[in-house]
C-alpha cells in the first residue's frame, strides 16, 4: 500500500478487486481487521472508482459490533457527491454510533436548497449534548471526488480536513473525556437520508494522523508537498474520475486541465491515460 499503514485497522478500497469484487453484498476489509460492510438493496460497482448507492433504498452497514476503537482514531472517506439532488433530508457521510449511545457524524446537508451543500461536523457526547465541530455553508463542487478526514489524538487534539486542506484543528479537551467506542458505522444513512452517491475508499486508522501522514494518503505517495502548486494524477479519483474532459488539480490553488479529443482512459498500473500521438492532447 502506498498509504501511512500503521494503525491501520479498517481500509475498504472499491478500486481493488479483493476488497470489492466488483459486485456482491459484501465490501472486504482489507486492514488489519477481518470486518466486513454488508451492502443492502442493490448497491453495485460503478467502473472504474467505486460503488454506486441508487439514492433509493441502497446503504451499508459495518458492525452492529464494538470496532475497537477508543480515543483515538483518524476516519477518511473519498465519496462522489450527487451532480443534483432536490430533496431536503440530512445526507449522512459516515455516522457513528457508540455502545453507550455517543457518536460522531460528518453530515452533508442542502438546507432545502437544490444549489447548495453544506459540510456539518459533530460529535454527541456522553451528556448527549450536540457538540459542533464545524459548519461549512460554502457550495461544495457536484460530481467531483471529494475526500474527508476527520483524525483525534489521545490527547484531545483533533483535524478536520477536506481534499487535503485543514478546514479546522484544535484541542478539544472534551474529547480526552469522550470514550469514544464506536459500535457501527453507516454508508449513505444506513436508513437515514439517503442519496445517489459513489463510494470510493473508507478508511479507519486506530490512531490520530500527522498532517504529513494525511496528505500521503490524499496524495497516493509521500510526496514534496512544500511549495506544491500543481498536482494531477489519473490514477486518483479525486483528481481524475475515469471519464470525461476534466482533469482537477489537486492542491489548494485549484484549477483543471483539459483533456483535448478523447484521449482514453485505462485502469493498468493505477490509472494512465493514453495520448494516440496524433490528435490528442
Amino acid at each position: 500500500l502506498n498509504i501511512p499503514t500503521n494503525g491501520l485497522t479498517y481500509h475498504f478500497d472499491a478500486q481493488y478487486t479483493p476488497s470489492f469484487p466488483l459486485g456482491g453484498t459484501s465490501w472486504y476489509n482489507i486492514g488489519q481487521s477481518g470486518n466486513t460492510v454488508a451492502l443492502s438493496n442493490g448497491p453495485a460497482y460503478s467502473s472504474p472508482n467505486g460503488i454506486s448507492f441508487d439514492g433509493a433504498d441502497d446503504y451499508g452497514l459495518l458492525g452492529p459490533t464494538g470496532l475497537g476503537l477508543t480515543n483515538s482514531m483518524t476516519l477518511i472517506i473519498t465519496q462522489q457527491v450527487p451532480t443534483y439532488y432536490s430533496g431536503d433530508c440530512d445526507t449522512l457521510l459516515c455516522g457513528f454510533d457508540a455502545i453507550k449511545g455517543s457518536q460522531l457524524n460528518l453530515y452533508k446537508w442542502n438546507w432545502n436548497n437544490p444549489y447548495y451543500w453544506n459540510m456539518l461536523a459533530y460529535y454527541t457526547d456522553n451528556s448527549n449534548n450536540v457538540q459542533s465541530i464545524f459548519t461549512n455553508s460554502d457550495p461544495i463542487n457536484y460530481g467531483q471526488f471529494t475526500q474527508y478526514v476527520f483524525s483525534l489524538s489521545d490527547n484531545g487534539d483533533y483535524l478536520l480536513m477536506c481534499n487535503g486542506v485543514v478546514l479546522v484543528g484544535a484541542t478539544a479537551p472534551s474529547f480526552s473525556r469522550w470514550n469514544v467506542n464506536f459500535g457501527e458505522v453507516r454508508f449513505n444513512g444506513g436508513g437515514i437520508g439517503k442519496v445517489p452517491c459513489i463510494y470510493n475508499k473508507f478508511t479507519m486508522y486506530n490512531r490520530g494522523l500527522s498532517l504529513s501522514e494525511v496528505l500521503q494518503y490524499y496524495y497516493l505517495g509521500p510526496i514534496v508537498t512544500s511549495g506544491l502548486t500543481y498536482s494531477i494524477d489519473a490514477g486518483n479519483p479525486i483528481s481524475y474520475s475515469g471519464g470525461g474532459a476534466t482533469i482537477f488539480n489537486l492542491t489548494s490553488a485549484g484549477g483543471s486541465g483539459t483533456l483535448v479529443n478523447s484521449p482514453t482512459y485505462n485502469i493498468a498500473n493505477g490509472g494512465v491515460i493514453n495520448f494516440n500521438g496524433t490528435g490528442t492532447f
